[in-house]
């Protein structure tokens, strides 16, 4: 597999972007990068927690959900934050800025846990889905890097051909990058 292409942000000039897909662990902050993005570049932001889940954390029937999604990528500008493998072609394919926050999955496993303990439910989850702890969820945060980030890597490698990547390992990074949007 050839490495994905990866612009250093320092030495990059950045453009005005229409159609931004940002993926990462969960907890690695892509809701919040999500709405960051959206007020910096005016862009209206799809979380896909909402289009996913139902209340009471019940799964949307596949088709309902991908007809959801497939509205939003019609569209000529958006953000879209989440983390479902099954859609991520869609979502990469029609970008023209995707961010992976590769965080270490212990900071995003502890970030998850603060979040739970700091709120009750979140603006980028659907109504009746309150945080709660679920072992399952953090052994799946562990393993991302092991088990998800290989299937993004190969979804960036083949559908992100037009696109601008940015992988980037930690909050540090972000800040430099957001700088360099900004500046």
């Amino acid at each position: 597999m050839k490495a994905v292409r990866f612009f250093v942000y320092k030495e990059k000039k950045m453009k005005k972007y229409k159609r931004v897909c940002i993926v990462g662990n969960s907890g690695a902050g892509k809701a919040t990068l999500s709405v960051k993005l959206g007020e910096m570049f005016h862009l209206p932001v799809c979380h896909i927690d909402k289009l996913y889940w139902l209340p009471g954390w019940v799964k949307r029937p596949k088709n309902e959900y991908q007809a959801l999604l497939e509205n939003v990528i019609r569209q000529d500008e958006w953000i879209i934050g989440g983390n479902n493998k099954s859609t991520m072609p869609q979502r990469v394919e029609g970008s023209d800025l995707i961010i992976f926050l590769d965080y270490h999955p212990f900071f995003c496993c502890y970030r998850a846990v603060k979040r739970m303990s700091l709120t009750v439910s979140r603006p980028d989850m659907a109504d009746g889905c309150r945080e709660r702890f679920n072992m399952p969820f953090y052994q799946w945060i562990l393993g991302y890097r092991k088990h998800v980030n290989p299937v993004v890597l190969e979804h960036l490698e083949k559908h992100g051909k037009s696109a601008d990547i940015f992988i980037l390992k930690n909050p540090k990074e972000l800040a430099c990058f957001m700088n360099q949007l900004q500046g």
